[in-house]
């Protein structure tokens, strides 16, 4: 029994019992080492808390493989891309369906023989220049603020003196390169293709580190019956006679910022500003306590944690500090600074769409439908010259409703049974329901894009990086005027400027079912195709599919990728075999602004259990659900199929199921 084995205290004792336990035929040793022997051995992502904050690492972690030397559009859906995301999630971020194994028995004993301690660390960083804050702690009063607390998820190790720790040895079957890794297979890190540059990542070398596969079904998941059984998870105890590899300082196991570009990168990923979660307000002289929602609250888009290199020292007067930089996405909102500084010509670029004043006018910025994005949309857009764009206009709505937008107007609460209600007044009721009623444009469209866009954080300060904050759209679903909002940040400075660029002029050809886009050549101007070489394409692609996205039924529940999953050309036939998507893309409350304008959020597929009412779960392109694929031939190539008939075959056979 387990319970029986001494801790082993002798390194070359460990050694020659390992030795002596022949590998399976046909199989890997690897190891791993835990503080404690618990029940169950599931990976950190398939843990009840594990969720937290998943398909946000996802979409970040696509935008990067595709911004890589050598990718493609055609890397979208491969398995290796899939693959790469859940490790460098599992060694960066919020962990994945792969459990840590390596093949270092000095790695693994490091891990038995070290605890660690999670925490929580505040640290208030400085804005470029003051920024509005509004917070109900302070009235709903509108402050000036240089400088907001950020919170650091921090770890510390720590020797395990005291108890043991635990040993686990697995022989178990290497992956073979091919489709999804099996449970139980083993994924070999040091072996990925070399464009997925796993190579600069000292972190996976330090460790040696492999991922072991588990079943993505949580009830299937457990790995505890793949280690080796002849002494069942082995004690050991700390200093282990005869080697001091485990002994190492934790910078030997998590390399700093500085000799890790990966590191550099998740870490550089700035702080922004999103819905604040409720916080408990204490009265002292009444005894008594309340819940006040915050408005906004700075905070990281993925929650990266940072690695104390030292253990913590009992004499010293003060904690260690963070000595990453907590960069700030300053200004924190593009919108502000719009509004503020709109001219003249912004309300006259409008008459591209419709020249009578009256019409004209629901397209001024103040107007527009203000939304922030958590994750990356223009980054993952396959190559342009692969869309239908048919399929994408036709499914543009003109609104969407505004149900899941609303926020419940404050009023005095109730207790009716289990539920803590907030009871309004006749008029507050009919005011309420109203709103409910009133959809939000989508027709004059801000949208704040997510600082995930961009893929170069870690290059701020040593080059020239330019990042596309937000992008103004209008329409009347034929002609579109666009206003994308660069912010440049310059090399060795800390100052900024913004930049407005534009207007870009596009317009959709009903008879052909092509966009185009205007080009101004010697004071000449053209319509051009479409191409990922203009600058504005892109961007105007990326939003239109978001808007797609957000368009309501009925006959819009269902919609086909404008996109094809698969292609091939047969004799004179095409065979396309293309996927059908559930909506599953809602705006839903963000914030205010200190000026009381609304921000909408975006939720997907999920609603994240930690986030609650404020989860605003990541929306892109590979994001909704698949509800079927739709394979058929045809003899024109894809960006002539017939927009119209495959949205009729939607309709008439999904459609009337919604």
């Amino acid at each position: 029994m387990v319970a029986a084995l001494a801790a082993m205290s002798d390194y070359a004792e460990l050694r020659k019992r390992l030795d002596g336990l022949p590998v399976a035929p046909g199989c890997v040793r690897v190891y791993r080492g835990q503080t404690g022997d618990y029940p169950k051995m599931l990976p950190s992502g398939l843990r009840p808390e594990g969720a937290y904050r998943q398909d946000v690492w996802r979409s970040y972690m696509r935008a990067i493989a595709l911004g890589m030397p050598g990718a493609s559009g055609q890397l979208l859906d491969a398995p290796i891309l899939s693959l790469w995301i859940e490790a460098i999630a599992q060694h960066y971020g919020t962990g994945s369906r792969f459990l840590d194994v390596t093949t270092s028995l000095d790695v693994a004993l490091w891990f038995a023989l070290h605890d660690a301690k999670l925490e929580t660390i505040w640290e208030k960083a400085k804005t470029a220049a003051p920024v509005l804050e509004l917070h109900h702690l302070f009235n709903d009063k509108v402050r000036q603020i240089s400088e907001v607390p950020v919170a650091w998820r921090t770890v510390r190790y720590s020797e395990r003196k005291d108890k043991p720790g635990w040993l686990y040895v697995f022989d178990v079957p290497r992956w073979n390169g091919q489709g999804e890794p099996e449970h139980g297979s083993l994924v070999k890190l040091d072996e990925a293709p070399t464009m997925l540059d796993f190579q600069t990542s000292a972190r996976m070398n330090a460790q040696s580190a492999c991922l072991l596969a588990a079943d993505s079904r949580p009830d299937m998941a457990d790995l505890t019956d793949l280690y080796q059984k002849d002494w069942g998870p082995i004690p050991v105890s700390w200093r282990l006679a005869g080697n001091e590899t485990w002994m190492k300082a934790p910078a030997n196991i998590f390399p700093d910022p500085a000799d890790d570009p990966w590191y550099t990168l998740f870490l550089s990923i700035p702080f922004y500003v999103r819905p604040g979660r409720s916080q408990f307000i204490a009265d002292p002289e009444r005894g008594e306590g309340w819940l006040k929602s915050v408005k906004s609250q700075w905070t990281r888009a993925l929650p990266v944690t940072f690695y104390f290199s030292k253990p913590e020292t009992k004499s010293s007067s003060h904690r260690d500090t963070i000595t990453s930089p907590s960069n700030l996405l300053d200004p924190p909102l593009i919108f502000s600074l719009k509004l503020a500084g709109v001219s003249a010509q912004d309300e006259a670029n409008a008459g591209f769409i419709d020249k009578t004043p009256a019409v004209a006018s629901k397209y001024r910025l103040d107007q527009s439908t203000v939304i922030m994005l958590e994750s990356p949309i223009i980054s993952l857009l396959p190559p342009l010259d692969l869309w239908n764009h048919g399929l994408l206009q036709a499914d543009l709505a003109e609104a969407t409703e505004s149900f899941f937008a609303r926020e419940i107007p404050s009023g005095s609460g109730v207790v009716e049974g289990e539920p803590y209600l907030t009871k309004l007044t006749d008029q507050e009721e009919a005011e309420y329901s109203k709103l409910l009623s009133t959809p939000f444009p989508l027709t004059n469209v801000f949208l704040e894009l997510s600082p995930l866009e961009h893929i170069q954080w870690g290059k701020i300060g040593n080059q020239n990086v330019k990042v596309l904050r937000a992008l103004w759209l209008r329409h009347d679903r034929k002609r579109f005027v666009l206003n994308p909002y660069y912010q440049s940040l310059p090399l060795g400075t800390q100052s900024s400027t913004l930049a407005d660029e534009g207007p870009y002029f596009f317009g959709f050809d009903e008879l052909a079912q092509r966009f185009a886009v205007l080009v101004d050549e010697n004071q000449n101007c053209q319509w051009k195709p479409i191409t990922d070489l203009h600058p504005a394409c892109r961007p105007f692609f990326g939003a239109l599919s978001l808007l797609r996205a957000l368009s309501p039924g009925p006959g819009l529940e269902y919609k086909i990728d404008p996109f094809y999953s698969r292609a091939e050309k047969v004799a004179d036939q095409w065979d396309f075999e293309v996927a059908i998507r559930s909506r599953a893309a809602h705006v839903v409350h963000g914030s205010y602004l200190p000026d009381g304008r609304q921000i909408l959020s975006v939720q997907g597929s999920k609603r994240s259990s930690h986030e609650g009412c404020n989860s605003n779960e990541p929306y892109d392109l590979l994001s909704a659900p698949i509800r079927d694929y739709l394979t058929f031939q045809s003899a024109n190539p894809w960006h002539e199929v017939d927009a119209q008939m495959l949205r009729k075959w939607v309709d008439d056979n999904l459609n009337f199921k919604a």
